[in-house]
């Protein structure tokens, strides 16, 4: 959101100064919380979940992994997958800040990018709604709202994280 916020803003220069003293509070923030290394973002970063984007995509191009990472359920996440998707929010946080920088709704670029987000991460569970739900709430874009709906349906369904326990076959 403070992306969105910098570039919407007016006075620029005292938004852009909130931002920067806001970082290097998180910044300390968070090394004094997790010092130099913050736990498990690595594997977690390295694992894909069923049903999301990364997966399916995976599975379209062939690309899909047969081992595990790191002694988890979950398989690795391909390198071909990963900078394509990455490659896609990348675009879609440019063109996201080239919106709000000409004027649009901060709290809709705010939402676009969570779903943005949603659907790039290789490992999703349901609780990342949070993200969006917010912001499609307080959001008037009725496009991001009917979106955040859809999503919250698929990842109630699809994302649970005790999925892999249920047995589809005979």
């Amino acid at each position: 959101m403070a992306l969105f916020v910098l570039l919407s803003g007016r006075p620029r220069r005292l938004v852009a100064l909130g931002a920067v003293a806001t970082a290097a509070l998180l910044l300390a923030l968070f090394a004094i919380v997790f010092g130099t290394r913050a736990p498990g973002l690595t594997d977690q970063a390295n694992t894909i979940t069923n049903f999301s984007v990364p997966d399916d995509l995976a599975a379209v191009l062939g690309l899909r992994a047969t081992h595990r990472c790191a002694g988890h359920f979950y398989p690795c996440l391909n390198s071909t997958v990963s900078l394509i998707t990455m490659l896609a929010f990348v675009a879609a946080m440019l063109v996201l800040a080239w919106r709000a920088f000409r004027g649009a709704d901060p709290l809709a670029c705010a939402g676009w990018a969570a779903v943005a987000l949603i659907l790039t991460l290789a490992s999703v569970m349901p609780w990342y709604l949070l993200w969006v739900l917010p912001f499609a709430a307080l959001s008037r874009s009725r496009p991001l709202q009917v979106t955040t709906a859809v999503l919250c349906l698929l990842l109630l369904i699809f994302g649970q994280p005790t999925a892999h326990l249920i047995s589809y076959g005979a």
